[in-house]
């Protein structure tokens, strides 16, 4: 074995899921075969300062270094697990500590991304970067769909069983389960929303709050419609239109097909400052177009618009408050009955305990 050199996989792992596990699988076998040793390094980017030890609350990131670590160890089933900064930091350490040559293997999407180039640069021959295995966009293979974005998805909608098969079987349901736990509550750390199962009591409520509130919303969403959007809500909708526009052009009219990781890829790439300013561009271009739709749709609904139904929505509403306060106080004058039949029971009872 050359103990010079070291293989590593760095990488944000949150959180870690059977699709990594052949990214590792891959930096292992090459190992084997160089002769070399392997480490396994993932970030602190839960933190905003890693000395300091400051939350960075993001939904990106729901679970600390250290509870990242103990599932990283459960999922990938190896204690040989390390945490640094940032993978610079990380290759610096192993070049100091007397390695000559460092060997880090990359996903197949990030073998010409910005970090890679730095790398090379930075490094020169001391850092060989390894490309890892082929990533398929195949939303029926079990592995080639997972990603941590959908992990994260399914423990904020409370979906243990679909989080449950982007594990590798080896896990036992009860390290599952408390990772799915952890997920959740780093979740509402950041302040994601999760979903929580609902009673049947109080489905019915909902459901009768609903019905009862049903003419009201009618009567509002018709006098919003009659309203002229701001001018930032219409460049949102230009913003939403020229996004899809580019998302389609991209994945060649295949977006609804494709991965959740697929898609990530897709908007990642987007979010980019030449297309995001190629995008303002066409923003700008199509505003005239978005507002001739504006004054087209006001002009087609008010040319549509019945001041008659109006009328009747807003009698029924009136009509459904009347009786609604008429239910509430025949409420309180059965209330006030029965304790007036209470107090004349208690009183007959007190009379016949005083008589000799």
């Amino acid at each position: 074995m050359k103990k010079n050199e070291v293989a590593i996989v760095f990488g944000k792992f949150n959180g870690p899921h059977i699709g990594h596990i052949a990214l590792i699988d891959h930096m292992r076998n090459y190992a084997k075969e160089q002769g070399i040793d392997h480490r396994i390094y993932t970030g602190t980017s839960y933190y905003k300062n890693a000395k300091a030890k400051k939350p960075k609350v993001n939904e990106k990131t729901p679970l600390d270094p250290e509870t990242k670590v103990k599932h990283m160890r459960r999922v990938f089933n190896t204690e040989n697990i390390h945490v640094h900064s940032n993978p610079f930091g990380a290759i610096e350490d192993l070049l100091n500590s007397g390695h000559s040559r460092v060997h880090i293997v990359l996903g197949s999407d990030r073998i010409d991304d910005e970090t890679a180039q730095k790398l090379k640069s930075q490094y020169g021959d001391r850092v060989a970067i390894v490309a890892g295995p082929q990533r398929i966009d195949d939303p029926a293979n079990r592995v080639a769909s997972a990603s941590s974005t959908r992990l994260r998805s399914h423990a904020a909608k409370n979906d243990f069983k679909s989080f449950r098969s982007l594990l590798p079987d080896h896990m036992s349901d009860e390290h599952a389960q408390e990772y799915f736990n952890d997920m959740r509550e780093g979740l509402l750390k950041a302040g994601v929303s999760l979903h929580e199962e609902v009673s049947v009591q109080t489905r019915i409520k909902l459901s009768r709050a609903a019905k009862r509130t049903a003419p009201r919303r009618k009567i509002v969403r018709a006098m919003r419609a009659k309203r002229r959007k701001s001018m930032g809500q219409l460049k949102v909708r230009a913003r939403n239109e020229i996004k899809d526009q580019l998302r389609r052009k991209v994945s060649h009219g295949n977006w609804k097909k494709m991965s959740f990781s697929a898609r990530a890829m897709i908007d990642k790439r987007l979010s980019r400052k030449p297309i995001k300013k190629l995008a303002d561009q066409m923003v700008k271009r199509i505003m005239p177009q978005v507002l001739r739709g504006e004054s087209e749709r006001l002009k087609h609904l008010n040319d549509s618009f019945n001041p008659i139904v109006m009328l009747s929505l807003k009698i029924t509403y009136q009509r459904q408050e009347q009786r609604n306060q008429r239910g509430n106080h025949s409420l309180v004058r059965r209330n006030s009955k029965e304790k007036h039949k209470i107090e004349i029971i208690k009183e007959q009872r007190e009379q016949k305990m005083t008589m000799p």
